[in-house]
């Protein structure tokens, strides 16, 4: 077996197994994105198994085959983007955007000549590059709003984007043979690095092995760390904030911060935000240089998404409303 075959084999090898570990190891905490997360790692190294399988004479690239690898393919690109969304507290990604998979296979059960005939890989492609952008999108968002995001996601995309590049240059210009053996090299490297970051960052290891569970006494402190975070980088400016994203913040699962929340704060986590926003409200409103600017545009700046929750907070808070809270101020 050539050395390249070999390293591709094992790194597709360790994918799969780490993939396995974290959805059947007791070791990692189960969550939606970390499933995700083992589903993407499992497609990759099964479509960097079979291209080695096959660019070694092993297999037959029969049409079965194609639509199969197709398949996994689209399917990669849809567990990529769900488990960034996941990983950055942006909630699940909605059923639609699995269709592109479910679609491939329903037209592949019932048209799998044709579909073999006339889909062509760069079409698959195109598809992932869509997902990847997406996922580039979201990763960019959570960056201007100052989310905490786990070390390894710019790892991520760095390497998708780099293999994204070597799959499209290998489909321009085909008879070059350093080019076509590009994408399987940049695959492997790709996971081989990712299995070096995971079990060298401690604070990655710590993401993939689950929440820490607060022990007795730490609830405090732990809503001390969250209201520290809340006023540094100001969390509450994100009108997507979610309970997920500010969990992980502070590597707990939400369950567990809702309770504390509660418990600590005697509030519900919208509660909890809106306070932060009504105070930023009240400093805009008072700042002179916001004087032109209007009670619902500083609603909206401060994170609030609708008029009407805006009103209900700020009476809530200050026993006024915003307008009657300028005018007092003013005067």
């Amino acid at each position: 077996m050539p050395i390249l075959a070999f390293i591709e084999f094992l790194a597709a090898a360790n994918a799969i197994m780490l993939a396995a570990a974290m959805l059947w190891s007791s070791r990692f905490h189960r969550t939606r994105a970390r499933n995700r997360f083992a589903g993407f790692l499992f497609c990759y190294g099964w479509l960097l198994t079979t291209f080695m399988l096959v660019d070694q004479g092993w297999l037959q690239p029969t049409k079965e085959l194609q639509l199969i690898d197709d398949t996994i393919g689209l399917l990669t690109g849809a567990l990529f983007l769900d488990y960034f969304l996941g990983a950055l507290g942006r909630g699940p990604m909605p059923a639609w955007a699995y269709m592109p998979a479910a679609t491939y296979v329903v037209a592949s059960l019932f048209f799998g000549s044709f579909v073999a005939e006339n889909v062509h890989i760069g079409h698959v492609i195109a598809v992932y590059v869509g997902y990847t952008s997406m996922a580039t999108y979201v990763y960019m968002q959570a960056r201007k709003f100052k989310s905490r995001k786990p070390p390894h996601l710019i790892f991520l995309l760095t390497a998708t984007w780099l293999v994204h590049v070597a799959q499209f240059a290998r489909l321009s210009w085909p008879s070059v043979s350093w080019i076509f053996d590009s994408v399987p090299v940049i695959g492997t490297l790709f996971l081989i690095g990712l299995t070096f970051l995971i079990m060298t960052d401690s604070r990655a290891l710590r993401d993939y092995l689950g929440p820490v569970r607060p022990g007795p006494g730490d609830d405090t402190r732990i809503l001390e760390q969250l209201n520290t975070l809340m006023l540094n980088e100001k969390h509450f400016l994100d009108p997507q904030l979610s309970l997920e994203s500010l969990a992980i913040a502070l590597n707990l699962s939400a369950r567990q911060l809702s309770e504390i929340i509660n418990k600590v704060g005697g509030s519900n986590f919208y509660d909890y935000v809106n306070r932060y926003r009504v105070e930023e409200a009240q400093k805009l409103m008072c700042d002179a240089a916001e004087a032109r600017t209007s009670i619902e545009a500083v609603g909206l700046l401060v994170g609030f998404r609708a008029r009407s929750t805006f009103y209900e907070a700020f009476r809530r808070e200050t026993g006024q409303t915003p307008g009657e809270y300028r005018r007092s101020r003013s005067s």
